[in-house]
């Protein structure tokens, strides 16, 4: 995925949690897909508001 603007990672997904890292605009991340409460995790205990990311339109499987 690839942000459109700026964008902060929080701790949970809440606007009032912390802000552990930023995204700068057209930074591509790796992310799952999105809650009903308008945030995608983007790693273990990391979050991103999904109104400046795009909608996801196919997964890829990754063998481990």
């Amino acid at each position: 995925m690839t942000t459109t603007v700026g964008i902060t990672i929080r701790n949970a997904p809440r606007t009032e949690c912390a802000t552990v890292a930023a995204y700068a605009c057209d930074q591509r991340f790796r992310g799952w897909a999105a809650s009903g409460n308008g945030r995608r995790q983007v790693g273990s205990v990391r979050y991103v508001t999904t109104r400046y990311t795009p909608r996801a339109t196919r997964v890829t499987c990754l063998n481990s």
